[in-house]
């Protein structure tokens, strides 16, 4: 057995050479490979790029021969092994399939903050990529990639897949060639799990149909996706409504995910098409920071607003920039302002304006001019002298008459 060229430029893709990681490690099949891969590539210095983890779940009578095995392999390349023993308590609507994976990508991700690996390397293989494709496609999920990503991210640590170029027949073939010895989980033949039945139905020549297949979807979701970034997150009705249903439901997620919105993402997704599909103004809450803001235009998604809170003192003539607004204060006069210093700040319940114009509250001025209802509670408003002297019109900060530029 040797490391193959594809395999190698997938290595070299991501600098292996100059980055230690962290190797999931179960002994079965894929990750003996991905070890004997790395093992080729690095020569006698795999010990100092790579180590292992492997977690003990004690789920089956035969998991001392796999642990044995593991230790072997330890032995044989002379690797630093990370070993955790666990046991499975039934949770409230949980899995042990779920438990399992979210236990040990937290001990993952624990390790390699603690220990200063790169990320974490993963063994999933050609067949795990369709298999997910499939159970995506069954599931009606609306992922924004089919399969695997060779790359992402689990929080803040890269999980990597480097081995997605070959199937599992192929790596088992090889390592049967070779003698190479590595646990096969009876666990993984389970009938009752999805995956199971469809491994056994799929053969090489269907993999392959279907890698081509998702890699052109993806082009497809790519090319979707770009498009949503273009809306920079505000998107009229006009636009939204000419969208199939699909891709609806799939622009409610690209919000939740464009806003790292990962906890509760299928709740909240749905929450958010079903509450586009009201007519009226108004807000979705979906945490303590995010608000989905709907006018009869409009949508989007955003802090806040009525949270904000801010105010700032100019004494002399100049262009400034903040969080909440650019103003352009060269010439005062363009705000019907004879003086310095001002405080600007945002409109204050029972606000009332100390000019001459016919309508003193500030609200019902506001809401007369059209300012949309979010951005009442953190329109600017101008105080000289303990007086409001100015509140701009919206309509000339829309048509940029003034040189005032809001950030909301």
């Amino acid at each position: 057995m040797e490391l193959s060229k594809g395999i190698r430029e997938e290595f070299d893709r991501f600098d292996f050479k100059n980055h230690k990681y962290l190797l999931a490690y179960s002994g079965g099949p894929d990750s003996v490979y991905l070890l004997w891969m790395l093992s080729f590539y690095y020569q006698d210095q795999l010990k100092d790029h790579i180590a292992i983890c492997y977690i003990n779940y004690h789920d089956s009578p035969f998991v001392d021969q796999e642990e044995k095995l593991v230790y072997d392999y330890v032995k044989r390349f002379g690797i630093k092994i990370y070993k955790d023993d666990v046991h499975y308590h039934k949770e409230q609507d949980k899995n042990f399939e779920e438990w399992a994976r979210n236990y040990r990508y937290d001990l993952f991700e624990k390790i390699v903050k603690e220990e200063g690996f790169d990320g974490l390397l993963t063994a999933h293989q050609k067949t795990d990529h369709v298999e997910t494709y499939i159970l995506q496609k069954k599931r009606g999920n609306l992922p924004t990639h089919y399969g695997l990503r060779n790359i992402n991210y689990y929080h803040d640590m890269a999980l990597i897949r480097p081995i997605l170029s070959i199937s599992k027949k192929e790596l088992t073939d090889q390592l049967d060639n070779n003698q190479l010895p590595y646990y096969d989980d009876i666990t993984n033949q389970d009938p009752h799990k999805a995956r199971t039945n469809i491994r056994k139905e799929l053969t090489e020549e269907e993999i392959e149909e279907y890698c081509l297949k998702i890699q052109e979807e993806n082009k497809l979701l790519d090319q979707l996706y770009q498009e949503f970034e273009s809306y920079q997150n505000k998107l009229s009705f006009e636009t939204y409504n000419r969208f199939d249903e699909d891709k609806k439901k799939r622009y409610c997620f690209y919000l939740l995910d464009s806003n790292n919105l990962k906890v509760g993402r299928e709740g909240f997704g749905k929450r958010i098409f079903d509450f586009l599909k009201k007519n009226t103004s108004g807000t979705l809450k979906l945490n303590d920071d995010l608000i989905l803001y709907r006018t009869t235009k409009e949508f989007f998604l955003a802090k806040d607003y009525s949270k904000i809170s801010y105010s700032f003192h100019f004494d002399k003539p100049g262009i400034y920039q903040n969080e909440y607004f650019t103003i352009d204060l060269t010439d005062i006069s363009k705000f019907n302002l004879k003086d310095l210093p001002v405080e600007i700040r945002n409109y204050h319940p029972g606000d009332r304006i100390s000019t001459n114009l016919p309508t003193k509250d500030i609200r019902k001025a506001l809401q007369k001019q059209g300012v949309p209802f979010y951005l009442l509670s953190c329109y600017p408003v101008f105080i000289v002298e303990g007086n409001i002297r100015c509140v701009p019109f919206y309509k000339d900060i829309l048509d940029e008459k003034i040189p005032l530029k809001l950030h909301f």
